[in-house]
């Protein structure tokens, strides 16, 4: 052989020497005038997998290429593309996409041609820049993240995007540092969805019969269903599902370019999982007939103290005894009475009832006029342009509040101990503590 397999050492630096493949391996054992008449069959995106490699013997033959040294003319040049091709190469691997793009793998595809190929519709000096300006185009329609993405994106990174937005400096830093930006806070995004996503599953196992879906409502509201075991597969593999995404949903303001894209529902602000009515009432009415006196009185919630003076769930004045809740339980309960009456939103300024509670004129008529958890459907009022934060625009992106999981887990724990340990039903105490 006239030209052994060349030594790694002098290599350009900024590029990690990763070892050849077998493949390649035997390309560097050829002479270099062999492998440039291989290199004549290769397409562009093989050139670039060669130099991703950074072996020196390797480069060199690139370089000298009468083809391809148009486009990589000096070993700086080639460097600052291959750079480029990494990190290209990172996001395809990331996101599931192919590296020649959505032509891959037509004829049409930039990278899948090779040099004559490239130059048999196109001037040659300027196959340089176009093979940049295709990678950094390719790049860029990952890493921009759109003013609403980014709000949303922003309560999961570890640093604003602002500093980083700058779109006249497509440098290869540039671009690698919104790429890690991006990357990491789209994987703590899918944590979190996957964490809650876990936890509901958890909570129709433990708590059967007590929970429903959001969408579509059990209209019966009858007795308690225990087949619900389907419900928690499927979370769990929602949660895998979470994890495993790659790719961030573009929301569009108004995607059927009627109007209809802009309503808004409060309804989206809810979780997955509601409680059944008559949970409620077993809440309030075993609240209302033993309520606690070793954690707080309802004179520390007026809005629920108004309508406990209101309203009586039973239907009648039954005598108050009160009782000491363990202390596990007075804490949870604490947590219910703090969320019954609103849901939790990420805007202070977004004020959702958590239940209906009967009309002024429904008063006397309690056995058939009892306060229902509230899933409302109508429009908000608010507009999706100036506050980009709610779910009708990002509920495919963003997880929902942290504290709607702790107010359900809260509420379902408290009255499973209620029915366990207090007879609501009849007119005495009942403890199994």
């Amino acid at each position: 052989m006239d030209e052994p397999l060349r030594s790694l050492a002098s290599v350009p630096e900024g590029i990690p020497v990763i070892p050849l493949t077998a493949p390649l391996r035997s390309l560097a054992c050829l002479p270099r005038e062999t492998v440039h008449q291989i290199m004549d069959d290769l397409p562009l995106l093989n050139i670039l997998k060669i130099l991703a490699h950074n072996n020196s013997y390797l480069n060199e033959c690139v370089v000298s290429h009468a083809g391809y040294q148009k486009i990589f003319p000096t070993l700086s040049i080639a460097t600052q593309l291959t750079e480029l091709f990494i990190l290209h190469r990172e996001i395809c691997h990331f996101t599931g996409k192919a590296l020649a793009g959505p032509c891959s793998p037509k004829s049409s595809s930039h990278l899948y041609q090779t040099y004559k190929g490239l130059t048999r519709n196109r001037v040659a000096d300027g196959l340089q820049e176009l093979t940049r300006s295709d990678l950094v185009g390719t790049i860029e329609q990952t890493v921009y993240v759109h003013g609403g993405d980014r709000t949303i994106m922003e309560q999961y990174a570890s640093e604003p995007y602002r500093p980083l937005l700058d779109r006249d400096n497509d440098s290869c830093s540039n671009l690698r540092k919104r790429w890690d930006w991006w990357k990491a806070a789209l994987t703590n995004l899918n944590e979190n969805k996957a964490r809650q996503r876990n936890m509901l599953a958890h909570l129709i196992s433990e708590y059967p019969g007590k929970a429903m879906l959001k969408k579509p409502l059990d209209p019966s509201q009858a007795g308690p269903r225990f087949n619900t075991d389907h419900l928690a597969r499927w979370y769990k593999n929602s949660a895998k599902r979470a994890l495993m995404n790659r790719k961030l949903p573009r929301w569009d303001l108004d995607p059927w370019g009627d109007g209809n894209g802009l309503r808004c529902k409060y309804s989206k602000e809810l979780i997955e999982l509601i409680p059944y009515d008559r949970c409620l009432w077993s809440f309030l009415g075993t609240l209302e007939r033993y309520p606690p006196k070793n954690l707080w009185t309802l004179k520390r919630y007026p809005d629920l103290s108004s309508q406990f003076s209101k309203l009586s769930i039973n239907g009648d004045d039954k005598s108050r005894d009160e009782i000491a809740y363990p202390e596990d339980i007075a804490k949870n309960l604490d947590v219910v009475m703090r969320g019954l009456m609103y849901v939790y939103t990420e805007s202070p300024l977004l004020i959702i009832p958590r239940i209906v509670w009967p009309k002024e004129e429904e008063l006397g008529v309690p056995l058939f006029k009892k306060p229902v958890f509230a899933v409302d459907t109508t429009a908000q009022d608010r507009s999706p342009y100036t506050e980009p934060m709610h779910h009708c625009i990002g509920q495919r992106i963003r997880p929902h509040v942290e504290k709607e999981y702790d107010w359900l887990k809260a509420f379902l724990k408290v009255v499973a101990w209620m029915e366990q340990n207090l007879d609501f039903k009849g007119n005495r105490y009942i403890s199994k503590c």
